[in-house]
């Protein structure tokens, strides 16, 4: 994400967690966390449930309908790899996959990041 907007979470902080966590306080955490995720649109691991994946059990994630396991995306490089004789629309595409690969990447640890630290502030 090139912009550094707030991510839209339906919750902007989680629910604080007060002395030694309970099953309730774990489990309104876990559907805030989830929620959040959710709220992020992406095409990671089938596209229906945005970035549930990230941070949902894989297992779990796996019994949802209509998802593939999510693979985290990588940084691609900090340059497109043209081919030796490209032509302009070759490279033209080169250029708009690369920044497509930036801007999943980028997405993605923003979301990753976000909630890790609303996880720290919440317990």
């Amino acid at each position: 994400m090139a912009d550094s907007k707030p991510l839209p979470f339906p919750y902007t902080s989680l629910t604080k967690i007060h002395g030694i966590p309970t099953a309730i306080s774990l489990r309104i955490l876990k559907m805030e966390v989830y929620a959040n995720a959710s709220a992020i649109p992406s095409l990671l691991g089938g596209g229906t449930h945005g970035h549930l994946g990230a941070v949902m059990d894989p297992a779990a994630y796996a019994a949802l309908q209509g998802t593939q396991p999510i693979v985290a995306p990588v940084h691609p490089g900090p340059h497109p790899g043209h081919p030796n004789g490209a032509t302009s629309p070759q490279i033209t595409e080169t250029n708009r996959l690369h920044k497509e690969a930036l801007d999943d990447f980028a997405v993605y640890t923003a979301v990753v990041n976000s909630l890790k630290s609303m996880i720290i502030d919440a317990v």
